[in-house]
């Protein structure tokens, strides 16, 4: 009796493993329970709700700056940028690669180091009047050079050879 229980039991099981994918399907509905449909637009194997850049493949969800954007759809994958933010649309966010976190990119700023977010150039020299040593003449060379040492650059001193910190100019 054991026997036919047992040779019974391995029948249905392998009656069930065999079953056609119409078989698996749910009498009330017609629906194949056996899967999910899951929506994929750039068919990389990771679901669109939970991948990380949805419209271009991107298997591994490689995400170097931690934004919750893949590195291959984020517009600067080095630095956090989650908004995209994109001020003259060049292709790269707005804070990749800058140094001073002011959201304009060291190749666009003219004070890469110093934060000026206004980019201010009341001489039009290319320096951003924040690191220009001297705002209101054009010096494109922006020496530092103070010969009298008055804490005026000679370019900008009044009186070069002679100290006067404060550029009085009396005559």
């Amino acid at each position: 009796m054991k026997r036919i229980s047992f040779v019974m039991l391995c029948a249905c099981l392998l009656q069930f493993a065999c079953s056609s994918d119409d078989d698996k399907k749910d009498a009330g509905t017609g629906t194949d329970d056996s899967t999910t449909d899951i929506e994929d637009a750039d068919e990389d194997g990771i679901a669109d709700d939970v991948d990380n850049c949805p419209d271009t493949e991107n298997a591994d969800q490689a995400d170097e700056d931690g934004d919750g954007l893949g590195d291959i759809c984020d517009n600067c994958p080095s630095d956090d940028n989650a908004d995209q933010a994109d001020f003259n649309n060049d292709g790269t966010g707005d804070v990749c690669g800058d140094a001073d976190e002011d959201s304009v990119a060291d190749a666009d700023d003219n004070c890469p180091t110093d934060e000026n977010n206004d980019q201010l150039d009341t001489d039009e020299d290319g320096f951003g009047d924040e690191c220009d040593t001297c705002p209101m003449i054009v010096n494109a060379n922006a020496s530092t050079a103070d010969g009298d040492e008055d804490g005026v650059i000679d370019e900008c001193d009044n009186c070069p050879d002679v100290p006067n910190p404060d550029q009085r100019d009396e005559d």
